[in-house]
């Protein structure tokens, strides 16, 4: 049998970021049994091509068992020893012969769940976070432990991340450049100018669709909140301000205020988990605050969801241990959002999902939650239409029943008719009952039950790039 090479796994933005696992394996040489214990499924770890002054950031992930008390081997020294211990070595770099030599790990065995990661200080130095032991039974995470994932592996908010020059102009996380890759002229040949004009009209024609729904159903009262500015107009009058007129798309009036792993969702079948065992990769989210032309914050989010399409379970679970390692490094350092970035670069890139042409975007749908334009609050789903026009279509609000359906005997029966489902949780709000709509267009809140608003924090905002950071908050 020819002898292979390991992966390679190579740096890119002055950092590598990688994880290694390390497993049990069993083999035969001959008709001897051969117990391994390999690293990322190769029984060598892979290749680690890093230029000069980039950094490494490597999570070793213990997943050995404990000892093995029960062999009945009768050399004890051939019997397995340290079965629930693994290291990381450093072959190949100038280290002093009296200090840990190759051994990045000498002295760092502190118990603990889980796995550390490797992070040099200088050259030939290296500490540890974390330890490599599996202790038996099981390990209690803290408060502050568990935040520390959530804020930097679940819903990432920090200042230092949304505000960073990637969420600016047409950077990577910036929503001008986010559509724009959505729309691929391309290959669709669609002018990403024309992909958002179209898909702000389609918003102010369902606004006002609800609207006239609403009144006909239950007139306001007199002197009640009058309609305000249209979504699409609040957003180009802001645009051509920002844009002195141009309306290029580094000029979208939208601020970053949170990038999301919902890995929740990850048994979604439509976002692969069929093809995963039932375990898909979930969503990627960037949540979105329209400002004005001034930079301040107004009452409308948008957000856009990819699907994180993983065919394998060792897939899924790479996707997760991308999010995991980012816990051991500093939120919002250079080195996180470098990583971060290297992430989602992989979902949000033009032709990332190759099953959804003429654009083959992994985008699966933009909600706007549209406080602006309207005195009921529309929240609205659009979806690429693909396999054809490639523009961004509006669909139905997934599981909510009409609201004009409100005070109307057909919820009763519907209820009535789904008991069990809705009990069990596996229910699916039909887009007819009885012949008649059933599922909303958009979904509303009437403005009296507003609980969602925007604030605004620091100096006053500056040009696109430079506005402040901008908190929300659900009270």
């Amino acid at each position: 049998m020819p002898l292979a090479d390991p992966p390679e796994i190579h740096s890119g933005s002055g950092i590598l970021q990688t994880t290694s696992f390390g497993n049990e394996a069993h083999n035969k040489a001959g008709t001897d049994r051969v117990d391994l214990r390999p690293y990322n499924g190769f029984s060598m770890g892979p290749y680690l091509r890093i230029r000069p002054n980039d950094r490494p950031f490597i999570a070793l992930l213990n997943d050995l068992s404990g000892e093995d008390t029960t062999s009945s081997r009768n050399n004890i020294n051939d019997r397995p020893h340290g079965s629930d211990t693994t290291n990381f070595d450093a072959h190949g770099r100038h280290v002093s012969p009296g200090d840990r030599a190759d051994n990045a790990l000498t002295g760092r065995t502190q118990q603990a769940v889980g796995g550390g990661v490797a992070a040099p200080q200088g050259r030939g130095k290296a500490i540890t976070q974390g330890g490599f032991r599996r202790p038996d039974g099981l390990s209690l995470i803290s408060a502050q432990e568990e935040q520390k994932i959530i804020d930097h592996c679940l819903i990432i908010r920090a200042t230092r991340v949304v505000n960073d020059a990637r969420a600016s102009g047409l950077e990577p996380w910036s929503l001008g450049r986010l559509l724009t890759d959505a729309a691929d002229q391309q290959e669709t040949g669609i002018d990403p100018k024309r992909f958002v004009e179209r898909w702000l009209d389609g918003h102010d024609r369902c606004v006002a669709r609800l609207e006239r729904q609403q009144r006909r159903r239950q007139p306001p009262p007199r002197g009640a909140e009058p309609r305000r500015v249209p979504f699409a107009r609040a957003v180009r009058e802001a645009w051509d301000t920002l844009s002195a007129g141009t309306r290029g798309m580094e000029y979208l009036p939208f601020r970053l205020l949170a990038v999301v792993n919902r890995v929740d969702l990850r048994h979604n079948l439509v976002l692969g988990g069929q093809q995963a065992g039932g375990a898909g990769g979930g969503e990627l989210r960037f949540v979105y605050c329209l400002i004005d032309g001034a930079g301040n914050a107004q009452p409308a989010t948008v957000i856009l969801e990819y699907a994180v399409k993983r065919s394998t379970i060792d897939g899924v679970r790479d996707w997760g241990r991308q999010w995991h390692t980012l816990k051991y490094l500093p939120l919002g350092s250079p080195e996180f959002n470098a990583a971060l970035q290297q992430i989602t670069d992989q979902v949000t890139r033009r032709g990332a999902d190759v099953e959804t042409p003429p654009n083959h975007s992994a985008l699966a749908q933009v909600r706007i939650s549209d406080g602006v334009s309207s005195f009921s609050w529309p929240l609205a789903e659009y979806r690429i239409d693909v396999q054809n026009s490639g523009y961004l279509r509006q669909v139905t609000t997934k599981q909510t029943p009409d609201a004009l359906l409100n005070e109307d005997p057909v919820i009763n029966r519907y209820l009535r008719s789904a008991q069990g489902d809705l009990l069990g949780l596996r229910h699916q709000v039909p887009v007819e009952f009885e012949g008649r709509p059933f599922v909303a267009e958009a979904s509303t809140i009437p403005s009296r039950d507003r609980t969602f608003f925007l604030e605004r924090e620091g100096p006053p905002p500056g040009p696109p790039g430079g506005p402040p950071p901008l908190l929300v908050r659900d009270v």
